[in-house]
């Protein structure tokens, strides 16, 4: 049995099982440790809960990567969450083989994107994906003419953007690609004078 510390692995497996997989709280945790025999305080059961989880961190990186580059499809949400006290937003990206969460401050498409970039994205394989980012400009509520325009000028770009990218799909071609490329960082990283667009 391989032991790192005061604890062997398969201890510190168990721990991390408990309290990840299975929400055991720590206080309750402690306690079933303590009921089997195991000297620990409740300061080291923290220190096993949170520290040194470099590797876990780079795989759950990996995943998002990963899952984006092989899947033909994706789903995406994003909910209210809290995060460290913090009223802020929790992103879903994934489909029936992976999933990937991420807590962020903003549910805005910028956010969206950034988390795609994160991952690696690929806009040609996912175009579905991003629309998702549109469906915040369609709860958006002009209240002047020319908010009306810009929200519907947004709107075709990015819908223009959508014909395109399926026109480059049935027909791909490395130009293409590189315009389409930078069009989609255009469209969804402009800043109008429609500031309710702006953070959406």
């Amino acid at each position: 049995m391989h032991v790192q510390g005061h604890y062997d692995f398969e201890l510190k497996g168990h721990i991390l099982y408990q309290y990840y997989h299975c929400h055991v709280s720590q206080p309750l945790l402690l306690e079933q440790l303590w009921e089997w025999g195991v000297d620990i305080s409740s300061g080291q059961l923290n220190r096993i809960l949170t520290e040194n989880k470099d590797l876990f961190h780079k795989e759950e990186d990996a995943i998002l990567s990963v899952g984006l580059k092989v899947s033909d499809y994706i789903n995406v949400d994003d909910t209210g969450a809290r995060h460290a006290g913090k009223n802020g937003y929790c992103t879903h990206i994934g489909n029936e083989f992976f999933a990937w969460f991420q807590s962020t401050d903003s549910k805005s498409r910028i956010n969206f994107l950034e988390l795609l970039r994160a991952g690696q994205f690929n806009i040609r394989n996912h175009a579905l994906c991003w629309i998702h980012a549109e469906r915040t400009l369609n709860k958006l509520i002009p209240f002047s003419d020319e908010n009306r325009r810009i929200l519907d000028n947004v709107q075709e770009q990015v819908w223009g953007f959508y014909d395109d990218l399926k026109a480059y799909k049935r027909s791909p071609d490395e130009t293409k690609k590189g315009q389409l490329e930078d069009r989609f960082d255009e469209i969804f990283t402009q800043k109008t004078d429609y500031q309710m667009l702006n953070l959406a």
